[in-house]
């Protein structure tokens, strides 16, 4: 709403209209806030856009879904331009938290029987620390690069990182391992990645069940994941110090544990499947050890992947 005034003065008459802001959309009457509102309710509060035009009704005002599609997919354009920004800051941390979660997407005609086919959005989050000219530790600027494909080709995470050097946080995706035969990126596996197996073993468990395998498992996680809380707020050096002395020796003793007890289970069940999805990536999930640049796990991925998968449920 613009206000109008007539100025009258020396027998002259002028109809003058207060400013406006105009829309960041073309041939469009919402405001930049209205805009972001409505991304934001869809994307971050996961309110669907036709919950939103039942609340803007109430309200008094008539808002459409396809309206609001529109505003959306308007705005989503215009933010593209903020993509090579985030990606060049991205690319200058040390370490990336990298995620993908199944997204599904309307089948073009033609291509195949079904209505939809499974694609993907994977997620790259900067993380880790560095060193500044007066050698205090300084950590890298937060930046999540979200990209979206039809499949889980391993060129899509290949095409993000391009060019990058250090150590890349994620689970044992084949397409990943590529990119870790010449050196320049080092992989660094995800305990709690690890440790989900066991504890939906211990979930699956009849009541009043004894106490099994799993469940030491989830004692020598326990103990890692203590001294990970103690040492949250320290500086990477801390971190590795206290890693040394009190994480390793738990981590070896759960080697040893390992390697004892998998000879024993049956291959394809669930524990022997846990047993030896850790052991074939024990160097992975134990670099954090000696890197204290890094996390024990890649929950940071984790929780961003989260947003999406409550927006399209």
């Amino acid at each position: 709403m613009r206000v109008k005034y007539r100025c009258e003065c020396e027998g002259s008459s002028t109809v003058l209209t207060a400013f406006a802001q105009p829309s960041p959309l073309a041939k469009c009457n919402a405001g930049a806030s209205l805009l972001a509102h409505v991304v934001v309710s869809k994307y971050n509060d996961h309110c669907p856009l036709a919950r939103r035009e039942r609340i803007f009704a109430r309200d008094g005002l008539r808002l459409s879904r396809q309206t609001q599609c529109d505003w959306a997919l308007g705005s989503m354009e215009l933010l593209q331009r903020l993509m090579p920004v985030l990606h060049d800051q991205m690319l200058q941390a040390p370490v990336i938290f990298s995620d993908d979660t199944t997204l599904a997407l309307r089948a073009p005609k033609g291509q195949r029987r079904g209505k939809t086919i499974t694609a993907r959005m994977w997620t790259y989050i900067s993380g880790g620390s560095r060193r500044d000219a007066q050698g205090h530790w300084q950590n890298a600027a937060p930046v999540a690069v979200y990209d979206f494909t039809v499949n889980r080709a391993g060129e899509h995470p290949r095409r993000i990182l391009q060019g990058w050097s250090g150590w890349l946080q994620a689970d044992d995706y084949a397409g990943y391992h590529r990119q870790f035969r010449d050196g320049q990126i080092k992989h660094a596996a995800c305990l709690a990645h690890a440790r989900r197996a066991f504890v939906d073993i211990v979930k699956a468990a009849p009541p009043g069940a004894q106490p099994g395998l799993a469940h030491e498992a989830l004692r020598f996680f326990g103990e890692i994941y203590r001294t990970e809380r103690e040492i949250a707020q320290a500086n990477p050096d801390e971190r590795r110090r206290q890693r040394q002395l009190h994480t390793k020796p738990v981590a070896e003793d759960m080697l040893r544990w390992l390697q004892h007890h998998a000879p024993t289970l049956l291959p394809k069940s669930p524990l022997g499947q846990a047993f030896r999805y850790t052991l074939s990536n024990w160097t992975a999930l134990t670099a954090f050890l000696d890197e204290g640049i890094l996390l024990a796990d890649n929950n940071v991925a984790e929780r961003a992947m989260r947003p999406v998968a409550m927006a399209c449920s």
